[in-house]
């Protein structure tokens, strides 16, 4: 059976300094020159600098001065993605074979059937903590990193998917997409499709207290209607998460050991429906689906 490896390079950053950084070492914001060490927004930048998604949406947040951006890199804070409608169609011809990796597929994975008939490579039975001595880090500014694309092809339900990144917020994956809400488990090859979308996942490592969970779900609910219907989010548990808490744009990770809502609204205002695709339907996969 072929596999399909992703291997590519990411691109460590500061939440300080999200766009056109050069790969470095993730260090803490208040170690990020010029940059604000009182809070990790800063100030709104004119609002021609920051990309129009959508018309109603908030013009995105700096989140760092703009002499803060390493040598070469743009004027602009926000990475120069452009209007939507100028992407084009969504990146579907990734390479069929990335070469070997560094291991077999984690144990947990579960071949399991899917309501139509076809086979779950992704799945992972029983997720939950299995870790009770783990403890959340110290409640800190959290960080951002921005992950190179690596396409958005769609494979085979018979083919797995493994990701060099943990946890992905670009690369290949499933056909269907979830459906918007919170899962028992969602798989990154089923949320990634959501992030293509132009949506948001909100992940936990899954030992958090319940407390975590609420406030990431409450997040989540709060955000209002736009021009583009209801927000657009998955809320799932991710097992290993390096992490506490990660909110996950496409091509950005958001991580933090707590739940700092305006940074993550910050997060969201500046990387909602910044994606390949506009689509704010529900997707066929449900397995795990609880609500919204």
């Amino acid at each position: 059976m072929r596999k399909v490896w992703i291997r590519y390079l990411s691109a460590p950053c500061l939440f300080a300094a999200l766009a056109g950084c050069d790969a470095e070492p993730l260090t803490p914001l208040d170690a990020a020159p010029d940059a604000t060490p009182d809070a990790l927004i800063d100030v709104a930048p004119p609002l021609d600098m920051a990309p129009d998604p959508s018309p109603d949406m908030a013009p995105a947040l700096d989140m760092s001065p703009l002499d803060a951006a390493p040598d070469g890199a743009p004027d602009a804070v926000e990475p120069d993605l452009g209007p939507l409608d100028d992407l084009g169609p969504p990146d579907d011809s990734g390479p069929d074979d990335l070469g070997p990796g560094d291991g077999g597929a984690d144990a947990r994975h579960m071949v399991d059937p899917l309501p139509d008939g076809g086979v779950d490579h992704d799945w992972i039975e029983g997720v939950g903590c299995d870790d009770p001595e783990w403890m959340a880090g110290m409640c800190a500014p959290g960080e951002g990193r921005r992950q190179e694309n690596a396409g958005a092809a769609h494979i085979a339900e018979e083919e797995p998917i493994e990701y060099a990144e943990v946890p992905p917020a670009t690369g290949p994956h499933r056909s269907r997409w979830g459906k918007w809400g919170e899962y028992s488990y969602l798989p990154p090859q089923r949320y990634l499709h959501n992030l293509e979308h132009g949506g948001i996942a909100f992940l936990y490592h899954p030992c958090v207290e319940d407390e975590v969970v609420d406030a990431l779900r409450e997040l989540a609910r709060a955000r209002p209607e736009d021009d583009g219907g209801a927000f657009r989010w998955v809320l799932t548990p991710y097992p290993d998460l390096p992490s506490a808490i990660a909110v996950v744009a496409w091509e950005w990770v958001y991580s933090a050991e707590c739940v700092q809502p305006d940074e993550i609204g910050g997060f969201i205002d500046r990387y909602y429906r910044m994606a390949p695709e506009d689509v704010r339907s529900d997707g066929s996969y449900e397995r795990g689906w609880i609500g919204r």
